[in-house]
């Protein structure tokens, strides 16, 4: 792949006096030059090459469909860029790029691909980095504007409870642990989820913002869950103070499916009527088979 970059004063510049046919050209780094053709990054790191009529003229048909099926593939792995990639990063993926056009113009398509898929992987590994990064960045900025804010309302106590009310100020508290406790759920599993690298970072901030949301939802249901009686009563904040709740809140905001079964359980309780009389007897009397009614321990039937 020739020699490696050591910054600018490190280009493969094209010789002086050296193929005149190229020196109308601004090459900024030479990649590979022949009397037939040349290959290289221009002034803006952007990759370029070119050919002799004579050269063009004297290519196989085959040579012809290998040298358009990497024009392709360049072009396709030049979409993946972005403008996420570092200038050190952008110019060694366009080299590996240009080395592949130089492998195939000099009649070897076979390593041009080869050369392909190694600047595949390159660029696959480089764009999910950097989308990895923005996530983060996104997830910990919002969540660090919710507890700031959580964390003021609570300083400020004394002055917001009476204008806010006991229940209210408790459900905002709680929903920021549950903030607190979506972002490190999502912290964990940032390496393993399908995080798309062609996302802009607009799209990473409001990804993480409807988790986030989704998380604080997820704790207010579990607060009031825990007040109610029906999730962990033993953090019941009336006998075991605030700590205990805003910690099952957390939990809360951390579980994907914590927040969806307490819903589903409440449904399930609101719906559910008393038991019916069993079949074709009723403690009324009614028509029907008399209710068989149960033995006492060690009584006897009499006969009649």
């Amino acid at each position: 792949m020739g020699e490696p970059m050591q910054g600018d004063s490190a280009r493969r510049r094209l010789p002086k006096n050296e193929y005149p046919q190229w020196s109308h050209l601004q090459v900024g780094w030479l990649i590979l030059a022949t009397p037939r053709y040349i290959v290289f990054l221009d002034d803006a790191t952007d990759l370029d090459w070119s050919t002799t009529d004579e050269f063009d003229a004297a290519l196989t048909p085959l040579l012809t469909q290998a040298k358009g099926r990497v024009q392709n593939r360049i072009t396709r792995l030049q979409a993946l860029e972005g403008d996420r990639l570092s200038p050190v990063n952008r110019r060694a993926f366009r080299r590996m790029l240009g080395e592949a056009m130089a492998r195939v113009l000099g009649g070897e398509p076979d390593a041009a691909d080869a050369m392909l898929d190694d600047a595949e992987q390159y660029i696959g590994r480089r764009t999910r980095e950097s989308a990895q990064f923005s996530y983060a960045l996104a997830t910990l900025v919002l969540t660090a504007g919710i507890c700031s804010a959580t964390l003021i309302l609570w300083i400020f106590r004394k002055e917001l409870l009476p204008r806010l009310g006991a229940t209210a100020f408790e459900l905002i508290i709680c929903a920021g642990a549950g903030a607190l406790g979506a972002c490190f759920s999502m912290l964990l599993k940032m390496r393993s989820a399908p995080l798309d690298p062609g996302s802009d970072r607009h799209h990473h901030y409001v990804d993480a913002l409807v988790r986030l949301i989704v998380g604080m939802i997820g704790a207010v249901i579990a607060a009031v869950a825990v007040r109610i009686g029906i999730l962990l009563p033993q953090l019941n904040p009336a006998t075991n103070g605030f700590g205990g709740l805003v910690l099952a809140c957390a939990i809360a905001g951390a579980s994907e499916r914590l927040s969806p079964a307490l819903i589903e359980r409440l449904g399930t309780a609101r719906t559910a009527g008393p038991a019916t009389p069993a079949e074709g007897g009723s403690a009324s009397g009614s028509p029907g088979r008399r209710a068989s009614r149960p033995k006492l321990s060690g009584s006897t039937e009499r006969k009649t």
